[in-house]
């Protein structure tokens, strides 16, 4: 029987990673198949019910090279456990983390107030990328104890992340501080307490990628002092304006949000709703206000509720075109259609060429899915 190449039977395993039968079969098959069915087994790890945790610890004491394969932590759903499980798992947590040296991603998702078991992840945790939803910490000092024992830390995204105190007096020690260099802060985040930390710390220095999600005055305002103090890093912007209590029929830019000369990103990113209650004068506002020295991609991201026509294409032409945007490569345009919109992606694509033909004639108009 002809020998198969074990970089053949890696590459066809690889094609089973969502598939953990068929993987757990392959890793029992020969003793060469176990790494690469490991890989992709024990690669992302959820933890959702407090007896997981137990068992879990259980299986790396037994088997600790199982640790080095899981790259991805994710702890979810812990809303109802009891106070003596969250007892236990805070206790549990820094003793599964020692078992993964190369962990990269922590994440926390749904936990509402336990979101506590968190302070107990251990200093110098090697994670690289934390990620939290809709998790409330006892204070902002509980969140910075996290934040802190990850100093390798380069990405961070919230969401829906709260304190019930905006005391915080931890500072890291000056060799630990994480220096971010992709940060995202999406809806229900206390912009200010978290800018504020990042301001103090010094952690904004590197950041080359920012996206965020502003429903308000304040997070607008708090956003401009963080662009003010990044400068010339930033490289990447993301922006969504979805006011909590917009006007009567416009959607303005907030008159707290201002761009700095400073901050001349390549890539600029708006994303915004189009209804048909509002029109959204607020994204060619701030197109305007972007400086085009280095604008190599501008990218729109459209819910659409209504008619294409609240946005005014005109204008965001007659933007681009000019000579200032002569770096400017590509207009990508995404369209996520709403189920009562009786238009389809074809129609959609269709009737935006007709209100960008400069930059369809350029070939610089570009459609995602």
């Amino acid at each position: 029987m002809p020998v198969v190449p074990p970089e053949l039977c890696d590459y066809v395993i690889d094609y089973l990673h969502n598939d953990r039968k068929s993987l757990t079969a392959c890793s029992l098959t020969c003793r060469e198949w176990v790494p690469t069915s490991r890989h992709h087994l024990y690669c992302e790890v959820l933890l959702h019910k407090p007896q997981l945790f137990i068992a879990f610890k259980r299986l790396l004491q037994a088997h600790p090279v199982l640790g080095c394969y899981v790259r991805v932590l994710k702890i979810s759903r812990l809303e109802k456990a009891s106070s003596a499980d969250l007892a236990q798992i805070e206790e549990v947590l820094p003793i599964l983390l020692r078992y993964l040296p190369n962990l990269g991603s922590l994440g926390g998702s749904l936990l509402s107030t336990s979101a506590s078991i968190l302070r107990s992840v251990p200093e110098e945790t090697p994670v690289t990328e934390l990620f939290l939803q809709y998790c409330d910490f006892p204070a902002l000092e509980d969140f910075a104890r996290l934040f802190y024992s990850c100093p390798r830390l380069r990405s961070l995204a919230l969401c829906g992340v709260s304190w019930a105190s905006t005391t915080c007096d931890v500072l890291p020690r000056a060799l630990d501080a994480p220096g971010l260099r992709r940060l995202v802060l999406g809806r229900d985040v206390d912009y200010a307490s978290v800018i504020g930390l990042l301001l103090r710390g010094g952690h904004h220095r590197s950041i080359h990628s920012l996206s965020v999600t502003l429903t308000s005055e304040a997070d607008a305002y708090a956003l401009s002092v963080l662009l003010e103090n990044i400068g010339e890093s930033l490289t990447e912007l993301d922006i969504e304006w979805h006011p909590m209590r917009p006007g009567s029929n416009v959607v303005f830019l907030p008159s707290s949000l201002r761009i700095p000369s400073t901050v001349t990103v390549e890539r600029l990113t708006i994303r915004s709703a189009i209804s048909h209650a509002y029109s959204t004068p607020w994204v060619t506002s701030l197109l305007s206000a972007v400086d085009p020295a280095r604008l190599r991609t501008f990218a729109l991201e459209i819910r659409l509720l209504g008619e294409l026509d609240a946005l005014d294409w005109k204008t965001i032409e007659s933007i681009l075109v000019p000579e200032q945007f002569r770096s400017l490569r590509e207009v990508a345009v995404k369209v996520n259609i709403w189920s009562g919109v009786h238009m389809d992606q074809l129609s959609v694509r269709n009737l935006i060429r007709h209100y960008l033909p400069r930059l369809h004639s350029k070939g610089m108009l570009r459609f995602a899915s």
